[in-house]
C-alpha cells in the first residue's frame, strides 16, 4: 500500500508539473541595467529623456517607448520594473500590438519601502496580445529605469507560428522597406503611436516599399489574403 501511495502521490506530482509548464508565465523580455543589457536603439524616448546600457532616464511628465522584438501572443502580461529613485513614482504603461494601444494601466505606483524602488504591472488581459512596444509615459519624477521584465503566458491558439514567421524576411536601408514573402497579402506601417503612416499590397516575392518623408522607428505589420497577421517587427528609416 505505501509503494502505491507513492508512485500515485509521483504520479500526480509529475501531471501537476506538467499543468503548471503549460500554464506557466513566460519571459517575453528582459533587460537588466546592471548588465549593461538595455539597448538604447529600442526606446525612442520623449521629453528630454535618454537610454543608456545601464538605465532608462524618462523626465517628469516625458514618456518612453520600447519596441520589442515578439512573434508571439499572450495572455495575463505582467511587467516588472525597478527604479534608481528612492522616491515613490506614479506612471502609465501602455502595451501596442501592430502599432496599436492593446491594454493600459494608468496612475500606477512604485513601491519604495524595499531595498529596491519597484513595482509589477499586471495587465490580466485575457485576449491575446502579440505585445511589439511598451510605452512608460508620465511620472511624476524624473526617473532611471534600472531593470525590466515582461512575462506573459503564451497563447498558442493567436500566436504567429515560428515557420511562418521565418518565411517572411522584412529589412531596411536608407528609406527603403524590403519585404520577401511567399504569400499575397497587404503592409502597413505605424509610427510610435501608434498612426498608420503607409499601406499598400503585398506581392508574392520581393516587395520595396520606399518612404522618402519618414525617419525614425517605426511598426510594420503583415497579413495575408484573409487579414491574419503573419509578421510583426520594426524597421529604421534614416
Amino acid at each position: 500500500m505505501k509503494n502505491f501511495t507513492l508512485s500515485t502521490l509521483i504520479f500526480l506530482a509529475s501531471i501537476f508539473g506538467v499543468c503548471q509548464t503549460i500554464n506557466a508565465q513566460e519571459i517575453i523580455l528582459e533587460q537588466d541595467g546592471s548588465q549593461d543589457e538595455f539597448v538604447p536603439g529600442d526606446w525612442s524616448v520623449q521629453g528630454g529623456g535618454f537610454a543608456n546600457t545601464d538605465q532608462v532616464n524618462v523626465t517628469n511628465g516625458g514618456s518612453g517607448t520600447l519596441v520589442v522584438s515578439n512573434a508571439n501572443a499572450y495572455t495575463d502580461i505582467s511587467v516588472e520594473m525597478n527604479f534608481s529613485q528612492t522616491g515613490t513614482i506614479s506612471f502609465d504603461l501602455r502595451l501596442f500590438e501592430g502599432g496599436s494601444e492593446a491594454a493600459v494601466e494608468t496612475g500606477v505606483i512604485s513601491d519604495n519601502t524595499g531595498a529596491v524602488n519597484t513595482v509589477i504591472v499586471d495587465f490580466n488581459n485575457t485576449t491575446p496580445i502579440t505585445l511589439d512596444a511598451l510605452d512608460f509615459s508620465n511620472p511624476n519624477m524624473n526617473v532611471g529605469i534600472t531593470y525590466l521584465k515582461i512575462t506573459g503566458t503564451e497563447d498558442a491558439t493567436s500566436s504567429i507560428t515560428e515557420e511562418e514567421n521565418n518565411l517572411i524576411k522584412v529589412a531596411s536601408n536608407g528609406k527603403t522597406i524590403f519585404v520577401n514573402t511567399d504569400i499575397e497579402g497587404d503592409f502597413e506601417l505605424f509610427n510610435l503611436s501608434g498612426k498608420k503612416e503607409f499601406s499598400s499590397k503585398l506581392k508574392s516575392g520581393e516587395n520595396q516599399i520606399t518612404q522618402n518623408n519618414l525617419e525614425g522607428i517605426y511598426f510594420v505589420r503583415l497579413k495575408n489574403n484573409v487579414g491574419e497577421i503573419v509578421k510583426q517587427t520594426k524597421v529604421v528609416l534614416l
